[in-house]
């Protein structure tokens, strides 16, 4: 049931970005969107949460070889989720760069469902596979939040056939993409308030 819900996430997500989208640009709410609020400041700090998070998305799919080994080196030896804590950063930096407090209770809906789901799913699956080596790696440390001082040793480096293979590259495309949707989205709402 948790592995059912938890691939569930990606149609929440798909249905969450229309719901935004329609939001912006069939209800025009200028008041919560776009005009009354826009803060550039804020969309800068929420474009640079969204290329943090991204940035850690890739560095994790550099390191992690899915169902064959505990990943244990570059961010997995501070924290044992660090592609759900990069898109958690990038779902907040969105609902920053919209300046929409819609997205930000989307995200945290999501993610404290979703993610919690995915990571109990996850981890239950890593502790039968690989028993008390994921345990010991577990108690060192942190599911999202790293532990500090407590980081394993590990010798491996970032491998770019990894980081292909894992398609790393995505987060950076959906993230561009997210970005620049919301950005037109936006300005359309702004030259529609601007109409007669």
């Amino acid at each position: 049931m948790l592995a059912f819900l938890a691939k569930l996430r990606k149609l929440f997500v798909f249905l969450t970005a229309v719901a935004v989208v329609a939001e912006m640009v069939l209800w025009r709410r200028a008041e919560a969107w776009g005009v009354a609020f826009f803060r550039p400041w804020l969309a800068a700090i929420g474009a640079g949460t969204v290329c943090v998070g991204a940035l850690l998305r890739a560095w994790a799919a550099g390191h992690i070889v899915k169902r064959e080994a505990i990943a244990a080196a570059g961010p997995y030896r501070h924290v044992r989720h660090p592609l759900y804590l990069g898109s958690l950063l990038i779902g907040i930096g969105f609902g920053l760069f919209v300046g929409d407090g819609l997205v930000l209770g989307c995200v945290a809906v999501y993610s404290s469902l979703f993610y919690t789901l995915a990571i109990l799913d996850e981890e239950a699956k890593m502790t039968a596979r690989f028993g008390e080596a994921y345990r010991a790696y577990a108690r060192s440390t942190g599911r999202l939040l790293p532990r500090p001082g407590r980081a394993p040793p590990a010798a491996q480096r970032f491998d770019w056939r990894l980081f292909v293979h894992n398609n790393g590259y995505m987060a950076f495309i959906y993230a561009a993409c997210a970005l620049l949707a919301a950005d037109i989205a936006r300005r359309v709402n702004l030259a529609l308030l601007l109409l007669p």
